[in-house]
């Protein structure tokens, strides 16, 4: 069967000309990621990266076993694809033609070795009809944003060289309308103005040339502040002169009228240093890089560091000025005080310098236009500050730092800082403190760097006060820093500058209200990340200034729409929150316990409803339409939800408590998160006391005692379900708790208690009328006498009772157990084949539901039947998936007994 897998538009996977579905969003972006790195292994943690970001939720590996599992399904089938984990990752192997970027590439490489133009623009066609569109349409990741940049800059390439091969080839009549539309979406792009005034040109529309000529040039001066480059204006000389050689265009360029002094403007290096190596390698091959970050991250340091490292790296000279862009003491240096500075370090005569602003634009430009030199532009505010202090066409390097992405100025290289690893932010503790001083007191200093967060500022201010306080320790210097509330207070030695609390100010001082009051909220809520949803909710209204706190570093973007800010700039936002914090934390919390609930729904629609008061004025909930979308949400939101129960507790909102607890349930169950469950019950219960609720404390109870039965913690287990029996009022909450009675005697392993508690459960039942416990009490019955043994036919004739019912109204999670135990009365038959047929549609439904537990134990009985066939490497294949899921929930219980499985299949 033909294999072709498409990312060069939206995710396109056929086989045998027939589309195929690839599953859930998010397992689509599995694939991607896998596509775009095909034949090569990628990383584990780089693969969770891609798809779900710096920080992705707890549980992520088992997720995505389960992601590529269903991939290996829909591929290998075809035989020209296999996905296989390997040490370390996977790898997607197949054929590179089928893969339609790697064609692009291998198409596109031979065309560029073709010497005949004509048959090179052929090439080249063939290589772009492959593109359909926008690559990796519809998938959002800060990966698949980068990836999509660099894509569309090859296919940009590849249009710019099958033009000028067609140009060549005297085709020129056919190129002006294709010419055109490229023009219109890269209109600052000089490679296609000179293509498109060519094809005018050449087809005597010698006016139209001129009018490119004019909108380019006053395109670059508005919005880049800069001319078009010598070959582009060469070409326009030509036009004007209806020069007859255009059809052989040779760059030229002008010497300039002034000779350059050489300048030697730059501050000495920094004394320390440490780390940044990628962003080290980054200036390196960047002509406009934009250093960004917090302050306190390091900007200036780098780019000094980086500007001395090689000083023959630019023999024409290194200019710098300190634009003084958020000094609290100063206003931001005009770009006209800069430029004369500028120009008198050239050797303009001041004489000779022109009155106008842009005059002297223009001969700063000219001055540097055939120059190798360096242009640092330290602490810049804006992009309209620092647009007349960029050279214009040529070879100069321009390294601007600021607080400020400078999203504005086109053609730029974004650096953001990001934190110092840990090995680098020791380095720079060592390089100021000695060795010696460290290893004295190993445990404190790694303390001290975990206080410091990574920002270099606060490390620098560390290393001074021990510097200049020789009686003080590291331990006690780490123990003044522990408190949050002080440590802003220990991150400072007196001076402004260098005290994190007034650096931090200078950048809140540049914020409109609205950004000011949202930056505050975000210093209060609980969690390490907030998506934009949950800060519409924090608001009131909606999430609008995320935007200038990102712009501004204050927040970074870790996905498409999830925001986290550095833990000491937290510290500072926290102080900042004004009075209106306590009703944002309401509607956060209401946001993420409608929003969870709503998860369990989708997750679990036939279980009983509670009843959840109304959401706070202003918060508007997340809503689901399918399963797979509410568990990805609570894949990402886990963390938050479960701040938001602690939070609840700590405010006294106890509703809210055992609210989140019952909402968490079912999703902390299918994955797998046992202790997770505990605290979450436990939280639940605490509240549900408090507040005198009885129906809330059954519930938890209940939920407490199936909890901790999970865990083999039996004893516990058992003493809650007891607990709830006591004030159980109704005969459905007696048979609830009989149903867990049977869970906690299951995993004890008294299964003839077990039998008397489903039997009592059964019989309630089916005395209320509701077919779905109906089905549930079929269930418990047909287990316990399953593992009691010797009657084995009233045990299958309640699992198959429970079945029917199941299917009939649609409940998939009690089917997939029905199936798993009339599986495993077949196994204990003997009849193998039978036994495996009912493990698998088991897992196919768990796999579905994202149930994780459960199918870590079907993999362990398809292991087993596997085994009873005979086919021992398909039982070996289905036990190390089980050791990893079962590793993965932390059951090590279960890994101990699948790994003696491995060692000893025999025993079976």
């Amino acid at each position: 069967m033909t294999l072709e897998l498409g990312i060069l538009g939206d995710l396109d996977v056929r086989v045998g000309g027939e589309p195929v579905n690839t599953g859930s969003p998010r397992q689509r972006r599995v694939l991607a990621a896998l596509l775009v790195d095909a034949n090569r292994l990628i990383p584990q943690e780089q693969l969770v990266t891609r798809v779900w970001g710096a920080n992705p939720p707890s549980g992520v590996r088992s997720t995505l076993h389960t992601y590529v599992s269903r991939l290996r399904g829909v591929l290998t089938p075809t035989g020209e694809a296999t996905l296989t984990r390997q040490p370390g990752g996977y790898t997607l192997s197949t054929d590179l033609a089928n893969i339609d970027l790697h064609a692009f590439r291998a198409r596109a490489a031979k065309a560029r070795r073709k010497s005949d133009p004509a048959g090179r623009a052929v090439l080249l066609r063939h290589a772009l009809e492959l593109w359909r569109g926008e690559a990796l349409a519809g998938f959002d990741t800060e990966w698949a944003a980068a990836v999509r940049v660099t894509l569309h800059k090859e296919r940009l390439a590849a249009q710019v060289e099958r033009i000028d091969a067609l140009l060549t080839c005297g085709r020129h009549a056919e190129l002006i309308a294709e010419l055109t539309e490229l023009v219109i979406e890269h209109p600052l792009d000089e490679r296609l103005c000179e293509q498109l005034m060519l094809a005018y040109y050449r087809n005597d529309r010698r006016a139209d040339a001129l009018q490119e000529y004019e909108r380019v040039h006053r395109g670059l001066a508005e919005q880049l502040g800069t001319d078009p480059g010598a070959r582009l204006r060469e070409l326009h000389g030509r036009v004007l002169a209806s020069a007859p050689d255009l059809a052989v265009h040779a760059r030229g360029t002008a010497a300039p009228k002034i000779r350059a002094a050489i300048p030697r403007q730059l501050p000495s290096a920094p004394g320390v240093f440490a780390g940044r190596r990628a962003e080290l390698a980054s200036l390196d091959r960047g002509a406009l890089t934009v250093i960004s970050g917090i302050g306190g991250s390091g900007k200036t340091s780098l780019a000094l560091h980086w500007a001395h490292l090689d000083p023959n790296r630019f023999p024409d000279g290194q200019l710098y000025a300190d634009l003084r862009g958020f000094d609290p003491e100063w206003e931001p240096v005009q770009p006209e005080i800069a430029l004369r500075a500028f120009l008198d370090a050239l050797g303009s005569p001041p004489e000779t310098l022109p009155e106008g602003l842009d005059e002297r634009v223009a001969l700063y430009r000219e001055l540097l236009a055939d120059r190798n030199a360096l242009v640092v532009l330290d602490n810049a505010h804006d992009v309209e500050q620092i647009a007349p202090l960029l050279p214009g066409d040529g070879e100069c390097t321009v390294v601007v730092t600021s607080r400020d992405r400078m999203a504005g100025l086109d053609g730029a290289r974004l650096l953001t800082l990001d934190p110092l690893a840990p090995e680098d932010a020791r380095d720079l503790l060592a390089a100021r403190l000695g060795e010696d001083r460290l290893a004295e007191e190993p445990e404190a200093a790694q303390e001290l760097q975990a206080l410091c967060a990574g920002l270099p500022l606060a490390l620098g201010v560390v290393a001074a006060r021990v510097a200049t306080s020789p009686w003080l320790g590291l331990a006690e210097l780490a123990r003044s820093l522990r408190d949050d509330r002080s440590r802003l207070d220990g991150l400072g030695i007196g001076d402004g500058r260098v005290d994190l609390r007034a650096v931090f100010s200078w950048s809140l001082r540049a914020l409109s209200p609205e950004a000011a009051e949202l930056f505050g909220l975000l210093g209060v809520v609980p969690g390490v990340e907030i998506d934009r949803t949950a800060v519409a909710a924090l608001t009131g209204t909606d999430a609008s200034a995320l935007a200038e706190l990102e712009s501004a570093n204050l927040i970074t973007l870790s996905t498409s729409d999830r925001y986290r800010m550095h833990d000491l700039v937290r510290l500072y936002a926290k102080e900042t929150a004004g009075a209106s914090a306590t009703e944002a934390l309401r509607r956060w919390v209401d946001f993420h316990t409608h929003s969870a609930y709503a998860v369990e729904r989708a997750l679990f629609p036939r279980r009983a409803q509670i009843e959840l008061e109304p959401p706070a004025p202003g918060c508007v909930p997340a809503t689901f339409d399918d399963m797979e979308s509410a568990m990805e949400w609570m894949d990402a939101e886990q963390g938050n939800v479960a701040a938001a129960q602690v939070l609840a507790a700590e405010s006294l909102w106890h509703n809210r408590v055992w609210q989140i607890a019952r909402a968490m349930d079912t999703y902390y169950w299918r994955r797998g998160l046992l202790s997770e469950r505990v605290a979450l019950w436990a939280a639940g219960l605490r509240s549900a006391e408090a507040l005198g609720d009885v129906d809330a404390r059954v519930l938890c109870l209940r939920s407490l005692s199936d909890a901790h039965a999970r865990m083999d913690q039996h004893d516990k287990a058992l003493l809650f379900v007891e607990r709830a029996l006591e004030l159980a009022e109704t005969p459905e909450v007696v048979a609830h708790i009989n149903y867990s009675l049977v869970a906690a005697c299951d995993r004890r392993g008294d299964h003839r208690r077990g039998l008397v508690h489903a039997e009592a459960t059964l019989r309630i039942y089916q005395g209320l009328g509701k077919p779905a416990l109906h089905a549930q009490g079929h269930m418990a019955v047909g287990w316990c006498l399953l593992k009691i043994g010797g009657r084995h036919a009233d045990a299958r004739r309640h699992c198959e009772q429970a079945l029917a019912l199941y299917r009939a109204h649609n409940d998939r999670s009690g089917e997939a157990g029905a199936l798993e135990g009339l599986g495993l009365l077949a196994h204990e038959a003997g009849r193998f084949e039978e036994a495996l047929a009912y493990y698998e549609q088991a897992r196919t439904l768990s796999v579905r539901l994202g149930n994780l537990y459960i199918e870590a134990e079907l993999l362990e009985h398809i292991g087993e039947a596997y085994t009873g066939l005979g086919l021992h490497v398909r039982a070996r294949e289905a036990w190390e998936r089980a050791v990893e899921s079962f590793a993965a929930q932390h059951r090590e219980r279960e890994v101990q007994r699948v790994q003696a499985l491995l060692r000893h299949p025999a025993a079976l």
